[in-house]
C-alpha cells in the first residue's frame, strides 16, 4: 500500500512539472502573438486573413491556458 501511494505522489509531481511547462509554453507564445496584435504597424501591414489568424491563435491560446491552469490547480 504504501508502494501506491509514493507511486501517485511521483505521478502527480511529474504531472504537476508538464502542466508548468505547458502552462509556460502556451504563456509565452500568447504573449508573443498579443505583442504582435498590439503593433499597429503589424496589423495594418498584415493581410487581413493574417490578423485574423493572429486574433483566432490568441483567443485558443487564451482557452488553452483556462483549461491548463485549471487542471494544474485541481492538482495542488
Amino acid at each position: 500500500l504504501e508502494d501506491v501511494v509514493v507511486r501517485a505522489a511521483s505521478h502527480q509531481a511529474l504531472e504537476r512539472e508538464r502542466l508548468d511547462k505547458e502552462i509556460n509554453r502556451s504563456g509565452e507564445e500568447a504573449r508573443s502573438v498579443d505583442t504582435k496584435l498590439k503593433n499597429n504597424a503589424f496589423v495594418e501591414r498584415a493581410p487581413a486573413a493574417v490578423v485574423e489568424e493572429h486574433r483566432r491563435r490568441l483567443k485558443d491560446l487564451n482557452a488553452q491556458l483556462a483549461k491548463l491552469k485549471q487542471a494544474r490547480e485541481g492538482l495542488s
